[in-house]
């Protein structure tokens, strides 16, 4: 992974056209409105660029809430295309930093996760709902959202987040006969597709597996004071509990850097002001963590943190350039 730093943002789309396709740039931007900006400049530029976006989760570190779906949708969409691999067209990545301090779920979270299905597959009823609960999409009458299905007689309706529309998958028994990309309003179709992929949508997927290594770990971060927490019991029966991304080693074994899911050529360049942005966002993360360790009040729900560096990778040594 190769270095360029503190280049000017026209000179990124620059080296975008002299960068072979195969080679991932990625750009750092200083907060999300920058990484909005970005984004809006890259696609200006070239339309036909594949621009991937990385935001971070819209919380606060150690917080009590989950991160907004949308958000979480597009981080796996993105997570799961570096996985896949993007050397069937040109690819950037635009990323704001405070995403890059975020570790993210291992390689093998991926793997047997992302299906893609092609006009024609054979699509068992069991099959198709065991890949999108597991996947952590949620069933609903009618899909509107990213992470939501429905299942209408031969027809299921799925919004995964590579896609900008749902798409209606349309089975002959167990054939899939034709894939729609339809308008979440009207209903109406956008247009005929060949393939779709479907990739998780949830960075927490609970399964018996996830479940039990979740329960294993938070005994002994808990220190055994686990019995009557909340957020133990409702992970033991298999339900979603606010906030429990925020546990999220403790569902994926070791997690990994932003920067080791990247290839090896990627070359990565930095907006004006990350050093500053990053330095903060350190900061909040482990004055956040001291707080919920020093909170002893009798009244205060059971709040015990994954400790900083198994969540976060320190913003030292990155070699930023502004």
């Amino acid at each position: 992974m190769s270095l360029d730093s503190d280049r000017p943002l026209y000179d990124v789309v620059q080296a975008r056209g002299q960068t072979p396709a195969e080679t991932l740039l990625v750009y750092v931007a200083r907060d999300e409105n920058q990484m909005d900006y970005a984004h809006r400049v890259f696609r200006f530029f070239d339309p036909d660029l594949r621009v991937l976006r990385l935001p971070p989760w819209d919380t606060d570190p150690y917080a009590r809430i989950s991160p907004d779906s949308d958000i979480m949708a597009e981080r796996l969409a993105t997570l799961s295309r570096l996985h896949l691999g993007f050397a069937d067209h040109p690819t950037l990545l635009v990323i704001a930093a405070g995403a890059l301090l975020q570790k993210v779920a291992p390689a093998s979270f991926f793997t047997g996760q992302i299906h893609t299905l092609r006009v024609g597959d054979t699509l068992p009823d069991a099959a198709l709902q065991d890949w999108l609960r597991e996947g952590g999409y949620k069933r609903t009458s009618t899909v509107r959202q990213r992470g939501e299905f429905c299942f209408r007689g031969g027809i299921v309706d799925v919004f995964p987040p590579f896609s900008g529309h749902p798409v209606r998958l349309d089975r002959f028994g167990d054939t899939l006969e034709s894939l729609r990309a339809f308008d979440p309003l009207s209903q109406c179709t956008v247009r005929s597709l060949k393939s779709v992929t479907l990739s998780p949508v949830s960075e927490v997927i609970l399964t018996n597996a996830s479940i039990q290594q979740f329960k294993e770990d938070y005994r002994v971060l808990s220190e055994g004071l686990y019995a009557k927490d909340p957020l133990y019991q409702a992970i033991d029966a298999g339900q979603s509990f606010p906030g429990m991304e925020h546990w999220l080693p403790l569902f994926h074994g070791p997690l990994v850097s932003v920067a080791d899911s990247l290839p090896k050529n990627a070359i990565i360049t930095w907006g004006a002001g990350c050093q500053t942005a990053l330095a903060a966002r350190w900061s909040l993360i482990q004055h956040l963590y001291e707080q919920r360790v020093s909170s002893t009040k009798p009244s205060d729900i059971p709040y015990h943190p994954v400790p900083v560096e198994r969540l976060f990778v320190p913003p030292t040594g990155m070699g930023i350039g502004g």
